[in-house]
């Protein structure tokens, strides 16, 4: 169990890692039981969806599309939520970097957001760590995860 916290605080310091851990592990982060299974895969990988992807926690209202495969777009009128609960300090360096496309009160997007992962987009909108390949969700409620084409990483050969 501590080495399982060890790993989980070394991932949150990458935002490309995720933490594959089996269902039955107790999970410290308390998160939503529905998005909480945390998925790892091997490689890069692609987005092939052009619909709008949404991502709400009562408070934040996130709106997100995937551009160029790679490129998670958090759009305009997106709300963020004002608590920050975890990844603190990277969470405030991203919203001060990103502060001249925020509404004065740095709480709506007031011209669209560019990251390099949907765990960065949505941890950006939500305040605190959470996989964005499960929370980013279509309108009919199909999560990222499903239109992700993945690839295998050539440097390992």
């Amino acid at each position: 169990m501590r080495g399982f916290r060890y790993l989980k605080l070394i991932a949150e310091m990458d935002e490309n890692a995720e933490i594959n851990a089996p269902e039955d592990e107790p999970s410290s982060s308390g998160g939503d039981s529905a998005h909480s299974k945390s998925y790892t895969h091997l490689g890069n990988y692609t987005v092939e969806n052009d619909e709008i992807f949404y991502l709400s926690n009562g408070v934040s209202e996130g709106k997100m599309r995937v551009q160029n495969g790679c490129e998670y777009v958090v759009l305009e009128g997106s709300i963020l939520d004002p608590k920050i609960t975890s990844n603190e300090s990277s969470i405030r360096k991203s919203r001060k970097e990103h502060a001249d496309s925020l509404s004065e009160d740095g709480m709506v997007v007031i011209r669209d957001i560019t990251f390099n992962t949907p765990s960065g987009a949505a941890n950006f909108i939500r305040g605190g760590a959470c996989n964005g390949k499960t929370y980013w969700r279509t309108e009919s409620d199909r999560p990222l995860s499903e239109f992700i084409s993945y690839r295998k990483n050539d440097s390992y050969n």
